[in-house]
């Protein structure tokens, strides 16, 4: 019998094989778009802008506190989950 933990590795897996060809179809279209781009004239980034860099950095660092935050949350609830009793319904 398969378990749970089996089958969420292996949805994980399928997952993760199905985006990898989306990733490097859209990685090899924006080195096609930015040499292109790169043969135009340059233009200034305006004062206070940040690059494309800073703004990834920023919204991942954004994106794993808040992940780290949920999993703090889901940790505690399945732990007082799992450590209450059900209240017996039978009346005496």
């Amino acid at each position: 019998m398969t378990t749970y933990t089996e089958m969420t590795e292996k949805a994980t897996e399928q997952i993760l094989a199905a985006v990898k060809p989306v990733n490097d179809l859209t990685k090899s279209f924006t080195d096609s778009t930015l040499d292109s781009v790169s043969k135009l004239p340059s233009l200034p980034r305006p004062e206070g802008v940040p690059s494309a860099l800073e703004v990834v950095t920023a919204h991942f660092a954004f994106a794993e506190k808040l992940l780290a935050a949920q999993k703090d949350f889901a940790f505690k609830v399945a732990g007082a989950a799992a450590t209450t009793k059900p209240k017996s319904s039978a009346k005496s």
